[in-house]
């Protein structure tokens, strides 16, 4: 789960701190000059600053859940945009093959923040997905000495993207 930053959890305190100093000073002012004010019973009043309060509480908790999918599906889009380049398991050079590492690297770490924070509403898809980018790695890992044998594994270099590919789009779905 997506911790809130210390900035957001002190905005909102305050925000429903200055609501209800903003409820007080209006109700003891309504007190002391408005006498048609005792006509509405305190329960209703007390019921309306509860039925405001939880309303935000729901209403902050809701858009959390929307930034946190946002999040998500932005870090998935990401890791597909790496995996389609026909240059992320290219073997052509050692430049190339050195910046494959550091690309691989950085896609294994977007897939485990991914992993820490979707709290079992995709699991399934993503375990896929990570044991998948794995296998990926693994063949590279094992094959980028040998660009010959690369080249003739388009299929299965093509079967990992493709895997990888339809599971992300799988969760981009849920995540509407």
């Amino acid at each position: 789960m997506i911790k809130k930053p210390l900035f957001l959890k002190i905005f909102s305190v305050l925000t429903v701190l200055l609501f209800i100093i903003i409820v007080l000073v209006l109700i003891f002012y309504n007190l002391k000059n408005n006498v048609d004010f005792f006509k509405t019973p305190l329960s209703t009043i007390i019921s309306l600053v509860i039925a405001i309060i939880v309303s935000y509480y729901f209403v902050q908790k809701k858009t959390d859940d929307r930034r946190k999918k946002e999040k998500i599906d932005r870090l998935l889009y990401k890791i597909q945009d790496l995996i389609a380049d026909e240059a992320f398991l290219s073997v052509e050079s050692d430049e190339i093959i050195r910046k494959n590492h550091i690309l691989h690297r950085s896609v294994g770490n977007k897939l485990k923040y991914v992993n820490e924070n979707v709290d079992g509403l995709f699991a399934n898809e993503m375990k896929k997905i990570s044991e998948t980018f794995e296998e990926m790695r693994e063949f590279y890992g094992n094959h980028y000495n040998d660009p010959d044998y690369v080249n003739k594994s388009v299929k299965e270099i093509t079967n990992f993207k493709s895997i990888i590919d339809d599971n992300c789009d799988k969760i981009h779905m849920e995540l509407i």
